[in-house]
């Protein structure tokens, strides 16, 4: 379910259908840079903390977990409260 939301997120990003994201591309290979990066941080990060995560996400995690299949994996360890909580209530980010 996470690796779902997060294609549909960066699928809206880069305007393409999340189907179309293969989850174990690199983002840099969407062409994805640094500024769109630190947009879809910031959008997670939002998301996150409207659920009760209460610290910020590390910019540099995008550069540890690369890909959506790595990204959504350590997103489900490092945070898995406020992700469930955010799944479980199906909310959409605008």
């Amino acid at each position: 379910a996470a690796q779902a939301w997060l294609a549909t997120l960066f699928g809206t990003e880069l305007m393409v259908a999340p189907e179309s994201l293969d989850a174990d591309t690199p983002f840099q290979d969407y062409g994805v840079d640094s500024i769109m990066l630190t947009q879809l941080l910031r959008r997670v990060d939002d998301a996150l903390r409207e659920n009760g995560k209460t610290e910020s996400l590390d910019p540099s995690v995008f550069f540890e977990y690369p890909t959506l299949s790595t990204f959504s994996s350590w997103l489900a360890r490092a945070h898995p409260a406020p992700l469930a909580k955010l799944l479980d209530a199906g909310q959409q980010l605008q």
